[in-house]
């Protein structure tokens, strides 16, 4: 599994082990860095830029993360359903 989540935390460089792993990858996990919030708006990871070169290496499904309490969902509804809106766009990656 790749997640962008615990790659940027522990090890930082995404973009390197997104490359490095990407034949071993049977599916891909996404959240935001530090908050494991939703990986639409403010962080560490531009998920715009990680998701394109995600598809170079894996043509799966993509699990979206949320921390239970998170802002994403304690806050607004609506951003969870922005993140669906937002990875749409990937779809024919």
């Amino acid at each position: 599994m790749l997640d962008t989540y615990h790659l940027q935390r522990l090890h930082g460089n995404l973009t390197h082990y997104i490359n490095d792993l990407g034949p071993y990858v049977g599916h891909v996990q996404i959240s935001q860095v530090p908050d494991r919030d939703c990986p639409v708006g403010e962080g560490e990871i531009n998920h715009n830029y990680a998701l394109k070169q995600i598809s170079r290496v894996y043509d799966g499904y993509v699990g979206l993360e949320y921390k239970s309490g998170s802002i994403c969902v304690l806050i607004s509804y609506d951003k969870s359903s922005d993140s669906f809106v937002w990875l749409n766009q990937f779809k024919d990656l």
